[in-house]
């Protein structure tokens, strides 16, 4: 069978690869298909976000292929692009035939309502795909494959559950000759968040074992699942073969679930000396880590450590259902900045039950640790998550045709501020007031001596934005750069000739200025 993969728009810059459509093609490679890979990323940020391109580049590759099933991932700031994809494909000569299959998060958590959105679309694949999707392409009746929510005379029919694999092993790398290496392996600071090298995202496990409420990796990686630590150095070593990178970004959800798992990482890195040949960056949690533990990383290779603070108030982390002490996201801080490892972390405000006080902790814990680079998510409630569950039962949100563009406006490039929607009881008004002022006051100028510090060699033009931007905030350099830049211009100006004989005295007038 010819499949077609397709990843979609987000309204955003995505700087990694979409991995889950690489697993995809990876197994149904091994199941004796074709498979081609048609990524509308790097087309659009290549070519100005010229859509009609875009579009034109995706019609190109369904009627050369002409594939006989469709499928197409979907985040919910994806949701847009999708259902334009699937109309624009269902057109199209020499695929309007083919079954249109959509996956990953959102329909997932969604999915009889995502086949109600989209007439176009036929089956959503609920869950991990590999089995399911290559069950579909081999022929079987829908509605015996599990994980599956399809049409049926008429009728909205969903499957069981399928149940999650456990040997990741046997699911093959992605393969990464599909991917626009130029585009994601290029120099840049959004894979590890203000590091500006070239980066690959590599995962070693699926799963997270936490259940915070603003999340839905529970509802479809509800269990830690790991790859060999064998299957991983082969995949690593594989990668510095054959690209240009820089750096390793693991995008495990949690890269320490089971420390023993992390430990003997860590240990074949150092003894196989790949912690000589790349440096490595992964999401962490403070619970998960003691000083030691970060130094063994550090000696591996890391340098780079993304933390969930979200807060620094333990009432909102256990709010927000963390599970974790706020003192031991101050342990976890300033071990990193002892350690000399960049530190990132985003912090979350926006939610329900906040006060001032909650904010004013959050500026505090900013103030007391040199953070890598950081920032403010307001919070949206991602379907599946707990948040977003509790206010559609209680009436906060409400369905609309236009719910996801509400809900995933805080993910878009284009969203003004007016178009993200705030939960917190602190007036929506007085909320950004003060995330405006803890972003000028602390977080801008940390997030500009620190991009300053570590990328001015690769970086150069954003080094000059940010230094002329950190120059601008002090009185005494701005007004010394001032005097300096006077100096020259008057060095500049044409002198005028100076008359024969001697000059008369000239007194004090009103309007003088002190400078010629």
């Amino acid at each position: 069978m010819k499949v077609l993969l397709v990843n979609p728009l987000s309204g955003y810059q995505v700087g990694s690869m979409p991995l889950g459509v690489g697993y995809l093609a990876a197994y149904l490679e091994t199941q004796g298909h074709q498979v081609v890979f048609q990524d509308r990323v790097p087309t659009f940020y290549r070519n100005n976000r010229d859509l009609a391109l875009v579009d034109r580049e995706t019609r190109v590759a369904a009627e050369a292929l002409r594939p006989d099933w469709i499928g197409i991932t979907m985040t919910t700031a994806q949701v847009y692009d999708t259902y334009h994809v699937a109309r624009l494909l269902r057109r199209v000569p020499g695929a309007s035939h083919a079954a249109i299959v959509l996956g990953g998060y959102h329909p997932t958590t969604e999915p009889e309502l995502t086949l109600r959105e989209c007439a176009e679309v036929d089956i959503v694949v609920r869950g991990e795909g590999e089995f399911t999707l290559a069950d579909l392409v081999a022929g079987l009746d829908p509605s015996s494959v599990p994980g599956v929510t399809c049409r049926k005379e008429g009728q909205i029919l969903s499957t069981p559950d399928r149940p999650l694999h456990d040997k990741l092993d046997d699911f093959l790398p992605p393969p990464r000759r599909l991917y626009d290496a130029g585009f994601y392996y290029r120099r840049k600071a959004d894979v590890l968040s203000g590091w500006y090298v070239k980066a690959a995202t590599l995962m070693t496990s699926r799963g997270c074992p936490k259940r915070c409420k603003f999340c839905a990796a529970e509802v479809i990686l509800p269990r830690v699942r790991f790859h060999s630590v064998e299957y991983v150095l082969a995949e690593l070593d594989g990668i510095l073969r054959h690209y240009d990178v820089e750096v390793i970004s693991f995008i495990d959800i949690m890269f320490i679930s089971r420390w023993s798992r992390t430990d003997e990482l860590c240990r074949r890195l150092i003894a196989e000396k790949l912690n000589r040949r790349v440096r490595w960056g992964a999401s962490i949690t403070a619970d998960s880590i003691t000083k030691d533990k970060l130094a063994l990383m550090k000696e591996a290779g890391c340098r780079y450590l993304n933390f969930g603070f979200e807060t620094g108030s333990q009432r909102m982390l256990d709010l927000m259902n963390k599970r974790v002490k706020v003192e031991k996201n101050h342990n976890a801080a300033r071990w990193a900045e002892e350690l000399g490892l960049m530190c990132n972390s985003a912090f979350l405000m926006g939610l329900p039950g906040e006060t001032e006080a909650d904010l004013e902790l959050t500026a505090q814990f900013l103030r007391t640790y040199n953070i890598f680079s950081t920032g403010i998510n307001i919070m949206a409630p991602l379907p599946g998550s707990t948040y977003y569950r509790e206010f559609m039962n209680t009436g906060i949100l409400t369905y609309t045709p236009e719910l996801w563009q509400i809900i995933g406006a805080v993910f878009h490039d284009n969203s003004t501020r007016d178009d993200i929607p705030v939960f917190s009881d602190i007036p929506r008004d007085r909320l950004f007031q003060l995330v405006d002022q803890i972003n000028a006051e602390i977080i801008n100028p940390m997030n500009a001596r620190n991009s300053l510090r570590a990328n001015w060699r690769r970086d150069p033009r954003g080094a000059l934005r940010h230094a002329t931007y950190l120059l601008s905030r002090s009185p005494w350099i701005r007004n010394a750069a001032t005097r300096r830049v006077a100096r020259a211009l008057r060095a500049l100006r044409p002198r005028p000739a100076q008359p024969a004989g001697p000059v008369p005295a000239r007194g004090y007038h009103p309007n003088d200025s002190g400078i010629a």
